[in-house]
């Protein structure tokens, strides 16, 4: 990234993965994704936008509490479509900086005619440049960075399919080591996963793994708890090999350490990074 791209401000959108909202907009454009289950066995990703725009970006949808934790990791506003009422409360103690589309509306937010509400609200990365202006909140990023290392594409890549199982069918993910581009291809629930803004499929560089005590709020909407503040054991996929080690995040606003066997930071390739936030009780097959 040029030293321009850098000091451009970073912001969050909550981007929903029903059926309904395939395939999304945005996605392969942002330089970090958390994916996690947001309700009812149901994942939803949290995509950070800095280096590269994106004309489209959506279906944008509610925010919930662990979302918070990460936004605040990169001191990031997050653009969200309401939110569970513990998440809602969290903002003003967290001190997160939100844009609540139900509250803005147009035009930094907008719905299209092709899909039926709640799944047709979108905005771009235009749009939120503008809003960010408009609140001063468009600030240089002053989060830490990962450590990073030299690509290195691999002949003879030992795991060429990386299989995440998160609740049911309809939403297992599998990464496919593509030694060509030295990344991974992303499908979901079997079938390739597209952008909708370029009709192709998503790339990413590095696959992190971040195993999490998951617990049901059994509140009748199917939420979750995540814990996302102590430590737990993490596989980092990067160049067609895995690396196994522990996450550990000791505050909110502290950025979630990637450690290797040795207690070393684990340094990630060049490019997009993909969180998945898998429950300790299920399985990522390699």
């Amino acid at each position: 990234m040029s030293a321009d791209l850098a000091k451009r401000p970073i912001i969050a959108v909550m981007v929903e993965n029903h059926p309904d909202a395939r395939p999304q907009s945005g996605l392969s454009s942002a330089g970090v994704v958390y994916e996690a289950l947001a309700e009812g066995g149901i994942t939803r990703f949290q995509a950070y936008f800095q280096d590269v725009s994106a004309s489209a970006i959506g279906p944008v949808r509610s925010l919930r509490p662990y979302y918070i934790d990460w936004a605040l990791e990169f001191g990031a506003p997050v653009a969200h479509a309401g939110g569970s009422a513990d998440a809602l409360n969290l903002i003003g103690p967290t001190g997160l900086k939100a844009l609540n589309a139900l509250v803005i509306g147009a035009p930094s937010f907008y719905r299209t005619k092709d899909r039926i509400a709640p799944h047709n609200l979108y905005t771009n990365s235009s749009l939120l440049d503008k809003l960010l202006a408009s609140k001063g909140w468009a600030a240089t990023p002053t989060f830490t960075v990962n450590a990073r290392k030299a690509d290195a594409p691999n002949s003879s890549p030992a795991h060429t399919n990386i299989h995440i199982e998160y609740s049911s069918a309809g939403y297992a993910v599998d990464y496919k080591y593509d030694g060509a581009t030295n990344s991974y291809n992303r499908y979901l629930a079997g079938k390739a996963h597209t952008d909708r803004n370029s009709g192709q499929i998503i790339k990413v560089k590095n696959v992190v793994v971040l195993y999490t005590g998951t617990t049901n709020l059994n509140d009748g909407y199917g939420h979750v708890k995540l814990d996302t503040l102590g430590t737990g054991n993490a596989l980092v996929f990067r160049d067609g090999t895995v690396v196994k080690g522990t996450w550990s995040k000791d505050s909110r606003t502290n950025r979630t350490k990637l450690l290797d066997g040795a207690g070393q930071e684990i340094a990630l390739a060049v490019g997009n990074t993909w969180y998945s936030i898998v429950p300790t009780t299920k399985t990522v097959t390699y």
